[in-house]
């Protein structure tokens, strides 16, 4: 059972059938439940059939889902024994029972170990014409053709059991004895003089060479090759016998030599008013049009005749001739018998093959004078219109297997279907055929076209699209570019039909498209910066790049291009990322911003770049980058304003921060608590330039990512570090004031000079708006100290000269 190969059961079964639509599938007569689909089914259903059954031989009786029973197969197997080694591939095999008996004839299915065969029912569907069959048996005759070519040929005429093989025998000398001659036909007699025997099957077409100079005849040829060919009836043998041996065996004959017809006739098979011969003498018209002309190569053999039968041939043909009516249709037969009663007027050849010697019928025979010197003039291809009416249904049905096979993907079996149409097509050269064969390959040729251009039209328009694309929508496409490679078989039919690499040719184009747009997006993002189109810039940008992604998730082959735009995308930023970097050693903060803004909109597609570049540590390390730069120039800023306080005697192990590295926070935090122990001195020409430079980088800086703005973090770092250096400036101010009070307050008039210089510094560093919006507090409480210090002393001045005596002439 497990050397069983069930997918040739089921193939087989399936051609056997016609094929099996979508909706259709087979089931057990018995277990209608049972579905059988395919070859596991097939194998399972036999499966439990063998075991319930303690038998030799079982039969399984299928019919086609959703019909009345429609039988096209019964599944039934044949003896097996446990040292069976033979194969499990079924072929189609002609049934070689004998149409004389009463019985139906069938058409079997055999193997070793299984033997479907059609089922009768009225109702059942069958192939019309199994075209396979016609092909293997005309291929058989192929090598009968072969034996025959260029050789002098008997043509023995007449239906199956009429003894044309025991004639063989006859003529060859074989020894025979009656058990012998019962045997000829169901086994083989060897003898000397048979060169070689080319057999097919039964119903088709014998050519057996025979070597003449053995045999010591007195004749001109040196061997003659025997064609035994059946009775060429559709009804009798099957349209496929019919048209195998209709186009193989004239072929052959074609090619011969010359041909000898001998016209075998068994007295039991005449049938009444010489029916057999009458039926036998339309099929030869059929095969010689011209047979009146060439009657007298004819030669007539009769075999199972009584012998005092003999004298009776020449008034039965005669007789049979009077009867016969002059109408057309009639005309070749009654030559026919006329021909014979000529040539049976003094001898009947009616070889007894046990006693008599073949020597002169052999003469007879091989007299070449008597033979048809141009067969292929004379013979010509013949089908019968019952088997023109089965091939015209079954092409008509294999136009329609082939539609449905390819709809369901089976483009084996649509090939199949077409290359047995063409095979046909090529041998009986009917019209019918050609124009259906063409139908179907216009029909299958525009499915196949529409199929294509629907799939490039909806990739195309979702590649276009400024939405995602789905991985459903690039499967979908996929799924087409396998289903027309697979059918790629179909293309030596479907020559017309687009080409499976037109779809693999349109999917890089598209590709192409995708790269072009992210290219020209690149160079406009890292030349040009942002504009107000930058939104949908960036989506499109990501939207395209997913794109390319899905597409080479599923197409290996676009890989190489998604890597190749991914690393030219890794490349380009880095170069960015290196423009950005010099932004902040020289203090470009507008550039800045828009260039890390830029970056930071890259983010998205930081999973498309993984594996080569890591957008976000390269944002934050440019962040951080800007913030260490921002705070070196702070400290400096803060460093001149250092300089510009001494120290007291009560803070002597106390120093003010010097350098880029102290922390900001902590000296505005000394400053803030320490003020009044230090002393203040004047801002020089150098400190005054230095920490006007470091306040305009500075407010630069806070201006330049200023909010609204996506760098939140450096938004706020920025601002950090320029009020840490107003909080200094302010700080400034605040101990210019308690100096301004301080010197007031002791040296009076003696210090408005170094008041209105330090004054003077004040409002030079106010003149950024930042500082003056920070030290406005601060400057307006100087101011009122020295105003309030200014009316003082004028009120001191009124009392001095209030004490003048103003009476005085003087």
């Amino acid at each position: 059972m497990e050397r069983q190969d069930w997918k040739v059961h089921w193939e087989d079964l399936r051609r056997l059938i016609g094929g099996l639509s979508n909706e259709e599938h087979l089931e057990d007569v018995q277990q209608k439940s049972v579905k059988i689909q395919n070859a596991e089914d097939l194998k399972r259903v036999w499966t439990e059939c063998y075991a319930k059954k303690d038998a030799d031989e079982w039969m399984l009786r299928l019919q086609i889902a959703g019909q009345s029973l429609l039988e096209k197969g019964n599944v039934e197997p044949v003896q097996t024994r446990d040292d069976d080694k033979s194969g499990a591939s079924s072929n189609y095999k002609e049934n070689e029972q004998k149409r004389t008996n009463d019985e139906p004839d069938e058409e079997h299915f055999t193997s070793s170990s299984l033997r479907p065969a059609l089922a009768s029912s009225e109702n059942k569907q069958v192939e019309y014409f199994n075209i396979k069959l016609m092909l293997e048996l005309l291929a058989k005759t192929k090598e009968a053709a072969d034996v025959m070519k260029d050789q002098d040929v008997i043509l023995l005429l007449g239906d199956n059991g009429v003894e044309k093989s025991k004639l063989v025998h006859f003529l060859t000398k074989s020894t025979l004895d009656q058990q012998a001659v019962d045997m000829i036909g169901r086994g083989s007699i060897e003898n000397r003089v048979l060169m070689t025997k080319t057999r097919t099957e039964p119903s088709c077409m014998t050519a057996i060479p025979i070597d003449l100079q053995e045999m010591n005849l007195l004749v001109d040829m040196n061997s003659i090759v025997f064609c035994d060919i059946p009775l060429l009836d559709s009804n009798a043998s099957g349209a496929e016998v019919d048209v195998a041996n209709g186009v193989g065996v004239i072929r052959a004959l074609q090619h011969c030599k010359s041909v000898r017809p001998v016209v075998v006739l068994s007295y039991a098979g005449l049938g009444d008013s010489l029916s057999g011969l009458k039926h036998l003498a339309h099929i030869i018209v059929e095969m010689i049009p011209s047979i009146e002309s060439h009657l007298y190569t004819f030669t007539y053999v009769f075999t199972k005749l009584p012998e005092e039968q003999r004298q009776h041939v020449h008034s039965l043909m005669k007789s049979t001739w009077e009867d016969t009516s002059c109408k057309s249709e009639e005309k070749n037969f009654r030559a026919i018998l006329a021909d014979i009663a000529r040539k049976k007027r003094r001898y009947v050849l009616a070889p007894d093959l046990l006693k008599d010697s073949p020597d002169d019928l052999l003469k007879i025979l091989c007299d070449r004078d008597n033979c048809i010197q141009s067969p292929n003039e004379m013979f010509r291809l013949f089908i019968s219109e019952d088997s023109k009416v089965a091939i015209q249904q079954q092409v008509h049905k294999h136009k329609e297997h082939a539609w449905l096979a390819f709809q369901t993907g089976d483009f084996e079996l649509a090939k199949t279907k077409l290359d047995e149409l063409v095979a046909l097509n090529n041998n009986v050269a009917l019209a019918d055929v050609e124009q259906e064969y063409n139908d179907c390959v216009d029909r299958l040729t525009n499915e196949w076209n529409r199929k294509a251009e629907n799939a490039k039209s909806i990739f195309n328009k979702r590649i276009a699209s400024p939405h995602p694309i789905g991985k459903d929508d690039v499967l979908a496409y996929q799924q087409v570019v396998i289903e027309l490679t697979s059918a790629h078989q179909l293309r030596c039919h479907l020559q017309a039909a687009i080409c499976s690499e037109s779809l693999t040719q349109n999917l890089h184009e598209q590709m192409n498209y995708l790269i072009h747009k992210l290219t020209d997006q690149m160079e406009g993002d890292y030349n040009d910066g942002n504009n107000d189109d930058d939104d949908d810039d960036d989506c499109a940008r990501q939207v395209h790049l997913d794109k390319l992604a899905q597409v080479q998730a599923c197409f290996p082959e676009c890989r190489a291009s998604y890597d190749k735009t991914v690393q030219r995308f890794k490349t380009r930023f880095i170069k960015f990322a290196d423009e950005t970097k010099e932004c902040i050693k020289t203090n470009k903060f507008v550039e800045l911003r828009k260039k890390l803004e830029t970056l930071v909109k890259h983010l998205p597609l930081q999973h498309h770049l993984h594996s080569f570049v890591d957008i976000k540590n390269i944002v934050t390390d440019l962040e951080n980058g800007l913030s260490i730069h921002l705070k070196k120039v702070a400290s400096e800023g803060l460093a001149v304003l250092n300089k510009t306080t001494k120290q007291g005697p009560n803070n002597s192990e106390k120093s003010e921060p010097n350098g880029d590295e102290k922390n900001i926070e902590h000296y505005s935090y000394h400053h803030h608590h320490h003020h009044h122990q230090h002393a203040l001195e004047k801002l020089d020409k150098h400190g005054f330039s230095i920490l006007g430079e470091v306040v305009d980088i500075l407010v630069s800086s806070w201006r330049a990512f200023d909010l609204p703005c996506v760098l939140v973090e450096v938004s706020k770092r920025t601002k950090e570090q320029l009020d840490s250096l107003l909080s200094g400036i302010d700080e400034y101010f605040e101990r210019a004031e308690h100096k301004v009070v301080r010197m007031l307050e002791r040296q009076q008039v003696q210090a408005l000079d170094e008041v209105k210089d330090i004054v003077s510094v004040l409002n030079d560093l106010r003149k950024t708006q930042k500082v003056k919006e920070k030290t406005e507090s601060r400057y307006l409480q100087t101011v009122e100290k020295v105003v309030e210090f200014a009316r003082g002393l004028y009120k001191d001045i009124d009392i001095i000269l209030s004490s003048f005596d103003t009476s005085s002439s003087n």
